[in-house]
C-alpha cells in the first residue's frame, strides 16, 4: 500500500485488483485505505471477457473468474460486467487454475480503456505499475497476460 500512498501524494489514481474471494477485501487496514483513498469497488467476472478453459476436456467453455478492482479512477466504473447467467461455466480446476490469475486481451483492452476514458484531458498520463503481490512483481503491456494492480501518476 505504500506504492499507492504514494501514488496519491503525486496527484495519482490507483486501481488494486484481486479476486473477488480474496481475503484482502475484508482486512480492515485495507478496507481502511480504499475508504480513505476514495476507492469504489467495480466486479466483473472472467466468462464476460472471454475467458475459457484451455484444458482438453474443456477446452473452449467459460470459465467464470470473480474478479473485483476497487479504483478511485471513474473510467473503471465501465469494467462492471458481471455474469449475466445466459451460458455455463465449468469449475476451474488442474491447469485452468493458472491460467485464471492472468487476463484475456478483451479484458486488458478494457482496463487500458478504463484507464484511458479516467485520464484523458485531467493532466494525468496513465501508467501501469504493479505492486507486490505474494512477492512478485508482474507486468502487463497491451494484450499480454497477467496480474497486476495499476497505478496512475501525474504528468511531469
Amino acid at each position: 500500500m505504500l506504492t499507492a500512498n504514494a501514488c496519491l501524494g503525486n496527484g495519482g489514481r490507483v486501481a488494486i485488483e484481486w479476486p473477488r474471494s480474496c481475503l484482502y477485501w475484508r482486512d480492515r487496514k485495507a478496507k481502511a485505505d480504499l475508504c480513505r483513498w476514495g476507492c469504489e469497488q467495480n466486479k466483473f467476472d472472467g466468462c464476460m471477457y472471454g475467458l475459457v478453459s484451455q484444458a482438453a476436456a474443456t477446452s473452449g467453455k467459460l470459465l467464470r473468474k470473480p474478479w473485483t478492482i476497487a479504483s478511485n479512477a471513474d473510467g473503471f466504473r465501465h469494467l462492471q460486467r458481471p455474469c449475466d447467467h445466459t451460458h455455463e461455466h465449468v469449475k476451474t480446476q488442474g491447469s485452468d487454475t493458472k491460467l485464471t490469475e492472468g487476463y484475456t486481451e478483451a479484458l486488458a483492452d478494457e482496463i487500458h480503456h478504463c484507464w484511458a476514458l479516467s485520464v484523458d484531458g485531467s493532466g494525468v498520463r496513465s501508467t501501469l505499475a504493479t505492486l507486490a503481490v505474494a512477492g512478485e512483481r508482474r507486468h502487463l503491456e497491451r494484450g499480454v497476460r497477467g496480474t497486476l494492480s495499476t497505478l496512475a501518476v501525474p504528468s511531469e
